[in-house]
């Protein structure tokens, strides 16, 4: 739209054609000079910046009359309104009052003043950022909890060169119904599959005669483990047998004991370590 004050072709012709052409005068005349059209940027970074610009100024409308107060009291020295110091701050680097609301890059210590970032999704990418609760639920679910520990609770008779398997009749823990006293008393069985370790440890009765020996019996029949004690001279021998084994679904375990006194011979109870079994996975 022409806002011209004298006709546009006379000498006298003044202000502007639209937003195309300018009159101004010079000391040869009227010059007609055509204004610059800058180009409207809209690269990344000057999208980013207003919408943080929005965001801010919407904040802003949150603030209640004596935050705002306090903003304009701020301002003031600085020949600023409230608004403008508080758009100055939150748009201020790294990152300012608030956080980048429409994404953008931070740099540097942030103080969080006690307060906690919250509501995050579960990660998705390696570098997301993970909730406590989710970190721990992954960490749980990649510690082992399969195990047990088993105890008979009266002593038993071992005779003279006949290993024999250990009964059991007390649960101290059970995390998998690896122990079923119902089905053996004697076995420790398997239900989930990996590498347990296993330890099996009793008491023998006082006798200065023979050798003892503890092992533990894989149900292929192999011994996976054994501990033996030469020549008893005098008192009550305790000995434990212990290894790593990887173990499949259904797999039975049994903890032997073997003597040579020339005599049956008990294994005895005590509380808390004889005679006890145990399987723990542990990968």
């Amino acid at each position: 739209m022409a806002k011209l004050k004298s006709p546009l072709f006379s000498l006298d012709a003044q202000n502007s054609l639209g937003r195309v052409i300018s009159f101004v005068k010079r000391k040869v005349g009227t010059v007609a000079i055509k204004r610059p059209q800058p180009p409207d940027a809209r690269t990344l970074a000057q999208l980013s910046w207003r919408t943080m610009y929005q965001k801010c100024a919407i904040l802003w409308h949150t603030l209640n009359e004596a935050e705002k107060a306090n903003w304009e009291s701020l301002a003031r020295p600085l020949h600023m309104t409230g608004f403008a110091y508080w758009q100055s701050q939150c748009l201020k680097p790294n990152p300012g009052i608030y956080l980048p609301l429409a994404g953008g890059t931070m740099s540097g210590a942030i103080n969080m003043a006690g307060f906690q970032v919250g509501m995050l999704p579960d990660p998705a990418a390696d570098n997301d950022a993970a909730r406590k609760k989710y970190v721990d639920d992954q960490i749980a679910a990649l510690i082992p909890h399969e195990g047990a520990r088993i105890q008979n609770s009266i002593d038993q008779t071992i005779p003279n060169l006949t290993p024999t398997p250990i009964t059991f009749d007390t649960v101290l823990w059970d995390t998998d119904t690896i122990f079923d006293p119902d089905y053996d008393p004697t076995m420790l069985v398997c239900k989930t599959p990996g590498k347990y370790l296993i330890i099996g440890q009793l008491e023998w009765d006082i006798s200065e005669i023979g050798d003892r020996e503890i092992s533990i019996r894989h149900n292929s029949g192999t011994c996976i483990a054994m501990q033996r004690s030469y020549t008893v001279l005098e008192g009550y021998p305790v000995i434990s047998v212990s290894t790593i084994w990887d173990l499949v679904f259904e797999d039975t375990l049994e903890l032997l004991a073997a003597q040579t006194s020339g005599d049956p011979l008990d294994v005895l109870y005590i509380n808390a370590y004889s005679p006890e079994f145990m399987m723990q996975r542990i990968g």
